[in-house]
């Protein structure tokens, strides 16, 4: 019998064969985050991405979809960050991300950001729109990227998201930005004035837990967030009460600023 002689590919075949090598590489490299300049910002030409190493931390800001940021990004967003961080995982201490990456979307809907393990995607038109609160919803989502932590918890139990939102709020609203924004009005937009309501509301509770039970209650919920045994008895453990009975107490006095501790 004889073989029949295999056709070498055709011209087209090679070509589209190198298309999609080069349409691949292309993704693979986009999937890839460029390396950080040494201890200063490093911009590739035209290329609307802003990187600084500090800390141990590579910082990437990439604005390619969102160019009328890119000015606000590198001279404000990018320091601002950087200055902020070293306080942040003092806050929040015992985990340390190599780096951290801000993108700009064009539109994100009505999300403001969101962040995925150690990026964060920033909507560019809510951020054009409320730039008085930019920074500090930013500072919120790398609060988010610190805190790292396991939902659920190892132990089965879920981590509440009013407690992952609370402290991400508490360090914006006490340590970046306090007094801006007064924490103690926007526990008012919830008419119950519940301690779990999230955000804001719920890092006024924790501030006051602070005040009033103890001063480390935010790194220790912290602590057990990250390690993956929180649970509810958390609070009768540390604080001698459950959540609930906590949250009762608070509600009585929230209203008061020296409770509150706004300072």
């Amino acid at each position: 019998m004889q073989t029949q002689k295999q056709q070498p590919p055709s011209l087209s075949s090679r070509i589209g064969f190198l298309s999609n090598a080069l349409v691949l590489s292309a993704m693979i490299a986009m999937s890839v985050p460029l390396p950080c300049a040494s201890a200063q910002v490093a911009k590739a030409e035209n290329d609307g991405v802003f990187r600084q190493t500090s800390n141990g931390v590579c910082f990437s800001i990439d604005t390619t979809l969102a160019p009328d940021l890119a000015d606000w990004s590198k001279n404000t967003l990018l320091p601002t960050v950087v200055k902020w961080y070293p306080q942040l995982v003092t806050v929040l201490p015992g985990y340390k991300p190599e780096r951290i990456d801000i993108v700009f979307e064009a539109d994100m809907g009505g999300i403001a950001a969101s962040t995925w393990g150690t990026r964060i995607g920033c909507n560019a038109l809510w951020m054009r729109n409320n730039r008085y609160e930019a920074l500090g919803a930013i500072i919120h989502e790398v609060a988010h990227v610190v805190q790292a932590y396991h939902r659920p918890a190892a132990n089965g139990e879920p981590i509440p998201s009013w407690v992952v939102e609370g402290i991400a709020d508490y360090f914006r609203w006490y340590f970046y930005e306090p007094g801006r924004g007064n924490p103690r009005a926007a526990s008012k937009r919830v008419p119950s004035g519940e301690y779990d309501a999230g955000y804001r509301v719920s890092a006024v509770f924790l501030r006051w837990l602070t005040d009033t039970y103890d001063k480390e209650i935010v790194r220790k919920l912290n602590d057990v967030c990250r390690n993956g045994s929180y649970g509810e008895g958390f609070w009768q453990t540390e604080l001698g009460k459950t959540a609930s009975e906590l949250g009762a107490e608070w509600k009585v006095k929230k209203m008061d600023d020296a409770t509150i501790g706004i300072r």
